[in-house]
């Protein structure tokens, strides 16, 4: 038998990864974390992020690494942010209200 519960809603809502070592050496930084997935009718869907953006900073707050955001984003919880990221090699400011942080 299955048995679906409701989960609570993520914070953001995207699966972070690091850079790999090729991405860093094309886009000359060592920082940021790669957006791998986007979950639907989340603050990262409603904002038009997609799956290969790099996540630099929210609200200036610079991001290192995938655990590093991971760390960083529960901080923002219930905010409205901006958060900035790579696409195409532009930085992109992007407007985010995030969840509240899950119980």
């Amino acid at each position: 038998a299955l048995y679906w519960r409701k989960g609570k809603a993520p914070v953001l809502g995207v699966q972070p990864d690091n850079l790999t070592d090729e991405m860093r050496l094309a886009l000359k930084r060592n920082t940021g974390a790669l957006v791998k997935i986007v979950m639907y009718d989340t603050p990262a869907f409603k904002a038009n992020m997609f799956p290969g953006d790099i996540i630099i900073s929210i609200d200036d707050t610079p991001i290192d690494s995938a655990q590093d955001f991971m760390a960083k984003v529960g901080d923002f919880a219930g905010k409205e942010c901006k958060i900035t990221v790579l696409r195409e090699g532009k930085e992109t400011p992007l407007k985010v209200k995030m969840n509240p942080k899950a119980l």
